[in-house]
């Protein structure tokens, strides 16, 4: 067991070189600096147990002896994007039950997006502390210069999207207080526009009176990641 986990550790330190970011706020470019004062953990990439569910998954990484997982959260992995909110805490826990966890997260993402932050600020909840961004495709038909320019300002827009990722503090705030809050606005907002629809009707501001008393309260409470206060004022 020793020997494998030793062969599995000098490997994953060979790897090390694959782009990370962190999920965390205020450290999206930082690189980390190398701890020797403690082993690395040991994971393996999940894609290779993609037919496992995640307590068969968490159960055979416990008994391989490893410390975790990197998990694919992508279009094909073990979490859709898409299902992120619902599925990455569902494997996060079964993982966890072993007495193992999530080290990192892979992705496919090569620009940022309103799923990217909506990914990384799901992973910094839950305290994943790396996410692995997918690469890009060297094009011969283009010149160099311009893809370089390109891979830089897209790599500039996921630092800046992890960087924006919400702490617990943002995440629990709003849970509480901010988005009852939206909710109780949304119903109130309703209300007014049905009084106010004849006068809107009129004036043929029926669509700006609805964007402004229901529409913008509605999606504030319903659509925006949960710590995301920032978008409220966008």
């Amino acid at each position: 067991m020793h020997g494998r986990r030793a062969f599995l550790a000098a490997a994953g330190m060979a790897a090390a070189g694959m782009v990370m970011m962190k999920a965390s706020p205020g450290h999206a470019a930082q690189p980390e600096a190398a701890d020797t004062s403690r082993k690395p953990p040991v994971v393996i990439f999940s894609k290779y147990l993609q037919f496992l569910d995640y307590r068969s998954l968490a159960k055979t990484c416990r008994e391989l002896g490893l410390d975790g997982v990197d998990l694919t959260v992508r279009n094909g992995g073990h979490v859709l994007p898409e299902n992120v909110t619902r599925d990455l805490p569902a494997a996060v826990e079964a993982i966890r039950a072993e007495g193992l966890d999530v080290h990192m997260i892979t992705t496919r993402y090569i620009e940022a997006s309103d799923e990217v932050y909506t990914v990384c600020a799901e992973a910094a909840r839950l305290g994943i502390p790396y996410v692995r961004i997918g690469s890009h495709q060297y094009d011969e038909k283009r010149p160099l210069s311009d893809q370089i320019q390109r891979f830089t300002e897209d790599l500039r827009g996921l630092a800046a999207a992890a960087e924006k990722t919400p702490g617990p503090l943002a995440v629990a705030a709003d849970a509480v207080v901010v988005r009852p809050l939206c909710l109780a606005s949304t119903i109130v907002g309703s209300a007014l526009f049905v009084v106010a629809l004849p006068v809107a009707a009129a004036s043929k501001s029926v669509k700006p009176t609805a964007e402004a008393l229901v529409a913008k309260p509605a999606a504030a409470t319903f659509k925006r990641p949960l710590g995301d206060l920032d978008a409220m004022a966008e």
